[in-house]
């Protein structure tokens, strides 16, 4: 690139160099199925009821999450805590 607009026009077309960082997915909703002192498992909407994520570490909260209840999720991408519980509500 020989010049700022060559490289704006190779940003547009797709050509940029993509970041290696890894970025958040989600949130993704779901329903708690257990609940250890700082994490938990659950399901997600969208997959098979059979199949669970976690354990994963949930926000801090006054309240901790409850089985049954209704929740967030987010994929971070790391390798050391790929999902993390960021909301829940009892499920109504």
């Amino acid at each position: 690139m020989s010049d700022l607009g060559d490289a704006f026009t190779t940003y547009l077309s797709g050509g940029a160099n993509k970041s290696k960082r890894s970025r958040p997915i989600g949130p993704v909703s779901g329903t708690v199925l257990d609940v250890t002192a700082t994490t938990a498992r659950v399901t997600l909407d969208g997959f098979s009821p059979d199949f669970f994520f976690g354990p994963m570490p949930f926000t801090r909260s006054d309240q901790p999450p409850q089985p049954g209840d209704q929740c967030l999720v987010i994929f971070t991408g790391s390798e050391s805590n790929p999902a993390w519980l960021i909301g829940w509500q009892v499920k109504s």
